[in-house]
């Protein structure tokens, strides 16, 4: 199996989509401008690492609305909260 077919299942299974989607052209640019590997490296997961931080932050964001959203009582009643009823 060549390299164009192994990299991609490898990055899918160590669960890095944004190094998946983006090895290629970085290394191009890595190549044209010189970089030397761990400069590629370094660049390619800050990428992984900033996508990561984004989609954390989205998801945070939703799940807040979706909370704020939902019908349950921020405090229970002191009514419901019965000495012993445990």
């Amino acid at each position: 199996m060549n390299l164009d077919v192994r990299l991609p299942i490898l990055l899918r299974q160590l669960r890095l989509p944004t190094v998946a989607a983006n090895y290629a052209r970085y290394a191009q640019e890595a190549s044209q401008s010189g970089q030397g590997y761990e400069e590629y490296l370094l660049a390619l997961l800050n990428e992984e690492v900033s996508q990561r931080d984004i989609n954390r932050r989205k998801r945070g964001s939703a799940d807040a609305v979706q909370l704020h959203q939902s019908e349950i009582p921020a405090r229970f009643p002191d009514s419901d909260l019965k000495p012993g009823f445990c």
